[in-house]
C-alpha cells in the first residue's frame, strides 16, 4: 500500500539509479491509490456483517506485524545488510572518507608546522604546560 516507502528502502539498499526510482515510484503510486480506494470502498470486504470480523483479523494482524518489526529490528536489519550488501559498501566508503579526511588534516597541520617554527614551539610550550598540570 506505501509502495514509495517500501521503494526508498530499495533504492538506498541497491544499486537502482535514480530514473528507474522515479519511474518506478510514480507507477507503484498509482497502483497502490488505486487498491486503497477499492478496498476502503468495501467492495471487496464490506463494513458490515462478515467483513467487520475480517477487518479485525487484519487489524491485528497488522498490529503483530507492527510489533515484532520493532523488537526485531536489529535482526531485520542485519538480514537485510546480508541481502543487500551495498549498504555494508557505503558504510565502508563513509569510514574511508573520513581516514582520509583526518589523514589529510594531519597532513597539513605538518606541513604549517614545518613550514612556521613559531607554531611548533607553542605546541611543545602546550604540551609541557599540560603535562605539569
Amino acid at each position: 500500500m506505501f509502495p514509495d516507502d517500501i521503494l526508498c528502502v530499495i533504492a538506498g539498499l541497491t544499486n537502482m539509479s535514480f530514473s528507474f526510482f522515479v519511474w518506478t515510484n510514480v507507477l507503484a503510486r498509482g497502483v497502490g491509490i488505486a487498491c486503497t480506494v477499492f478496498f476502503g470502498s468495501g467492495a471487496i470486504i464490506p463494513f458490515h456483517g462478515w467483513g467487520l470480523a475480517v477487518w479485525a483479523v487484519i487489524l491485528v494482524v497488522m498490529a503483530v506485524l507492527f510489533y515484532l518489526s520493532i523488537r526485531y529490528k536489529d535482526k531485520i536489519d542485519e538480514i537485510l545488510a546480508q541481502m543487500f550488501p551495498k549498504q555494508k559498501n557505503k558504510q565502508a566508503v563513509k569510514e574511508n572518507v573520513v581516514t582520509q579526511s583526518e589523514q589529510e588534516k594531519t597532513a597539513a597541520t605538518n606541513k604549517c608546522e614545518k613550514d612556521n617554527p613559531a607554531i611548533k614551539e607553542t605546541k611543545k610550550s602546550n604540551t609541557i604546560s599540560n603535562k605539569k598540570k
